[in-house]
């Protein structure tokens, strides 16, 4: 009948029950190897686990004369190559088996067992239109075996100088040929390449040689389905797609997930990626198939000085969109850099990993709008929806649902109930508040004390229009905090962080569980000492918002520098970077997180690419030259701090780059005046100051004021013991000390109980 991955495959009865069989035989030269005879054993062993009627059925394993062959289900009907060899499938038969085989897979995987080999000549179509997963030869048990065999004895393994690749390479992940770790995902993205072959008739990654077809599935783009066929539903070209990401994280976790996402269930793609596990430096050259931009509405006023009202509509387009877990949404902050970008939508979204661009315009004369918008597949050129809206300023809340439904609507995303809610939600429902919060947002953004005051003065002014309103409270507990956070408070940190923390108190009392309230509450419990609370709230307001950048920075900051996390805090860097890929704000997490689990090297290359997108905020230099410090690049560190002129009362940015020189340098003087001034009144609201400045003390041989510093910073909540007892080069000096002892077992206690 043919032969598979482990032996050759014959046509028998049985005649004890009268029936007509598939023998599956090792060949004698095979089973002379243990290792290949335990590996045709756990083969049986695999199959006669799973009880699934797409999966051929194993009777029994025999052995006969030092013949040894399993008896399994004869299945009748064509192998899928056989189909597809004829052309494109239509569309009915082509979505009836792709739904059959993920949930083959589905129940292969929740036995444990990755099929490893999943390609059309594995899989039959019988005549009755049913599906069966043959050959599960390269079949790998989860479960307590090992990734890949010692030797490979098929034509269609190739060695790397990673490890054995095994499969058939038209078919293989990218992870299957760098001979890397695998798991279900890699059958995820072999489905998608028989998917993409049923709707097309062709492969998806093609060349002349097999170096060529490996560097194609490692690196290349295919060719977007509705260039070839048109008339496809678009769910399903964006679950091939997503099943055929370069990255395992970013496909679909689960064959489940893969079937759901077909059949149309809703919140089958929400579910299907963890967020953000994938690094744009690690993803392929194409467009996210769930991912848009929103470009920054122009206004087309008489009035110029209205620009905050188109900004203000693109941002609420924007968090409406955000809340929608199965798209990646560019965040404001990137997309607002945008304004005024010649480059075309293609450029723009190519550059941006985006499949999907929304442009749009606002007219306002008076109270008198006109808005525009029309939303592009970038990637492929094509228009896919556009309208016109007139009205007055009181229709902005109906005129801003409406583009985001649309949007939805023109991507076939199925909302959950709870986004279709929070879609609908109106959180200022008077337009004359919505102005002032308009106004307000812009301010924040600015990071300018004026422009902090003005914010304040438009939310009150928004207050006294309504009344007691959560998102008001939000935008104003946003404003207080930052005169904290961007060094502005000038010694009344304490004052603005009581104010914020009083905004947290009004939105909880006007909602209980407000994840408004979290992500005012969240910075205050930081700068409290308690990062115990500043994680759940984080948490809590994730769950609402889970694109919000200010949150997602937080919370992997709070994960990946002071908690000791690193595991936890990765995908909210990587997600960072993708829906705020143009700044360098969002950056950061990338590089403190490897750098505060003690992978000093793997800091640097995010650190140059922080830097590069902002080469003037001292804030990000100092954060790379920490970096460089950390990797005894001592010369490229002194070459960026060259003519950096620090004093105890600088910008935080050049007073970290100052303290640190100085302690490379071990120069205890200038360590001593660095400490000497308003940081050391800002370390009784801040973590990282004084482990900066524990680190500088100790390096210089400032042991008793090291210890002190210490101290404060794990009762402020840096609270990372695997960095700080192990990795932490500056308190070398200090480790031998009996206080350092006692404070690591307090880190220790906390950083055990610290949730994720």
């Amino acid at each position: 009948m043919g032969a598979g991955g482990m032996g050759e495959v014959y046509r028998a009865t049985d005649l004890k029950l009268g029936r007509e069989v598939a023998l599956k035989v090792l060949p004698a030269e095979m089973a002379a190897s243990p290792e290949r005879l335990e590996r045709f054993r756990r083969e049986a062993k695999a199959l006669a686990a799973l009880d699934h009627a797409g999966i051929v059925t194993v009777h029994s394993v025999e052995e006969a004369d030092g013949i040894h062959f399993l008896t399994m289900q004869l299945v009748e009907g064509q192998p899928l190559d056989r189909l597809i060899s004829e052309g494109a499938l239509p569309q009915d038969r082509l979505l009836a088996i792709a739904a059959s085989l993920a949930e083959a897979l589905s129940a292969a995987h929740e036995k444990g067992i990755v099929h490893r080999d999943l390609k059309p000549a594995n899989v039959m179509v019988t005549k009755s239109g049913r599906v069966k997963v043959l050959d599960f030869g390269l079949a790998k048990v989860t479960a307590g075996e090992e990734e890949t065999p010692r030797g490979s004895e098929l034509s269609t393994a190739m060695k790397t100088r990673e490890g054995i690749v095994m499969g058939t390479m038209p078919y293989m992940s990218p992870e299957q040929i760098q001979g890397r770790a695998v798991d279900r995902r890699t059958d995820i993205f072999s489905l998608g390449v028989v998917l993409y072959e049923m709707a097309t008739g062709r492969r998806p990654f093609q060349a002349d040689s097999a170096a060529g077809l490996m560097s194609a599935i490692l690196r290349d783009a295919p060719e977007p389905l509705v260039r070839l066929r048109s008339g496809l539903p678009q769910t399903l070209c964006r679950v091939i797609e997503r099943c055929l990401a370069k990255d395992p994280a970013a496909r679909f976790q689960t064959a489940g997930d893969v079937q759901a996402a077909l059949e149309g269930k809703a919140g089958a793609e929400s579910r299907s990626a963890t967020p953000a596990a994938e690094s744009p430096e690690a993803r392929s050259e194409r467009p996210d198939a769930s991912s848009i931009v929103v470009l920054p509405f122009a206004n087309l006023s008489p009035d110029p000085d209205t620009g905050y009202f188109s900004d203000g509509l693109t941002d609420e387009i924007i968090t409406d969109l955000s809340r929608i877990r199965a798209l990646r949404v560019i965040s404001r902050s990137s997309a607002m850099r945008l304004k005024g970008d010649g480059r075309g939508l293609a450029a723009i979204g190519r550059d941006l990993d985006c499949r999907y661009v929304l442009e749009g315009s606002v007219r306002r004369a008076g109270s008198n709008l006109r808005i525009t918008a029309r939303l592009v597949d970038a990637a492929n050129d094509v228009q896919l929806w556009a309208d016109k809206y007139g009205g007055t300023l009181e229709d902005v809340f109906d005129i801003q649902e409406r583009v985001s439904r649309s949007i939805v609507d023109a991507l076939e995303i199925r909302l959950t109930p709870q986004e279709a809610e929070q879609l609908a939600e109106r959180p200022i429902a008077d337009v004359r508040a919505q102005e002032c919060y308009f106004r307000a947002r812009g301010e924040i953004w600015s990071f300018l004390p004026s422009g902090l005051d003005r914010a304040i003065s438009h939310l009150e002014a928004g207050l006294a229009l309504i009344g007691d309103n959560a998102l008001l409270y939000q935008g104003l507990g946003e404003a207080y905090f930052q005169f904290v956070n961007v060094g502005f408070a000038s010694g009344r940190e304490e004052e603005y962080i009581r104010k914020a923390e009083g905004c947290a108190d009004r939105i909880f009392a006007l909602e209980s569980e407000s994840p408004r309230g979290h992500l005012v509450r969240a910075p205050v419990q930081l700068a409290r000492g308690d990062i115990h609370g500043c994680g759940r709230s984080l948490r809590r307001a994730l769950q609402a918002f889970p694109n919000d950048v200010q949150a997602l920075t937080l919370y992997a900051h709070v994960l990946g520098w002071l908690g000791g996390k690193p595991d936890a805090a990765a995908p909210l860097a990587a997600r960072l970077v993708e829906v705020d890929p143009l700044s360098a704000f969002s950056r950061l997490a990338s590089v403190t997180v490897p750098l505060f689990a003690g992978r000093f090297s793997e800091a640097l290359e995010p650190g140059r690419r922080m830097l590069a997108l902002d080469p003037v905020t001292p804030v990000w230099r100092s954060n790379y030259v920490m970096a460089l410090s950390y990797n005894q690049r001592l010369d490229e560190a002194e070459a960026l701090t060259e003519g950096v002129v620090a004093q105890p009362d600088s910008d935080l940015g050049t007073w970290c780059m100052g303290l640190c020189r100085a302690a490379w340098r071990a120069d205890r003087a200038e360590v001593l005046r660095l400490a000497h001034g308003p940081y050391q009144q800002a370390a009784a609201w801040d973590a990282e100051i004084p482990w900066l400045l524990a680190g500088a003390h100790a390096a210089v041989g400032a042991t008793e004021e090291a210890l002190v510093w210490l101290d404060r910073a794990i009762e402020r909540g840096m609270i990372n013991y695997p960095f700080l007892s192990e990795h932490d080069r500056y308190l070398d000096n200090v480790r031998g000390h009996a206080r350092f002892g006692q404070a690591m077992e307090r880190a220790r206690r906390e950083w055990e109980r610290f949730e994720v």
